[in-house]
Parts: C-alpha cells; structure tokens; sequence
C-alpha cells in the first residue's frame, strides 16, 4: 500500500517539475485520458471478443497501443520544463 500511494504522488510532481504555470491542467489532462482509456477499453474489448470468439486481437491491440506509447514517449519526451516558472515575490 505504501508503494502504490508513493508512486501516485511522483505522478502528480511529475506535472509540477514540467510545466509550473500549468500543472493543473496537465494532471487533468492525465486524469482524462486515464479515464476515458478505463470507460472504453471494458467495451472496446468486449466487443471485439463477441465477435471474434477469441482473446487474441484484443491482446495484439493492446501491444500495438503500447508499441505506439513507446514510440511517441522516446520522439517527444523530455525532462526539459514546458514554460519557465514564475519568478518568486
């Protein structure tokens, strides 16, 4: 419980460390997406069991997706800041 708790919280700092002025709406970004990734993913793969009969395609969608992640992550990722901070008073 420790582990999962301490990792939700580096997620969070993630989006305070890239971007200052914006981290809120970076973590909202990141909750919406994680969101809409749970509510279509149960019916997407669903529907694609139906009608395949099999668990097969539903598994190769997966690792293409992840493939996809990957390759966006290693173009586009930085630890660079998106905006510089604001000066403190």
């Amino acid at each position: 419980m420790r582990r999962a708790g301490s990792r939700c919280y580096s997620r969070r700092n993630d989006s305070l460390d890239l971007s200052p002025r914006h981290a809120g709406v970076l973590v909202g970004l990141q909750g919406t997406a994680g969101n809409l990734a749970g509510m279509v993913s149960p019916v997407l793969g669903g529907a694609i069991v139906a009608r395949t009969s099999d668990w097969n395609l539903s598994f190769y969608l997966i690792a293409a997706l992840l493939v996809v992640g990957l390759l966006v992550w290693t173009r586009w990722a930085s630890g660079e800041p998106i905006t510089p901070a604001l000066p403190r008073p």
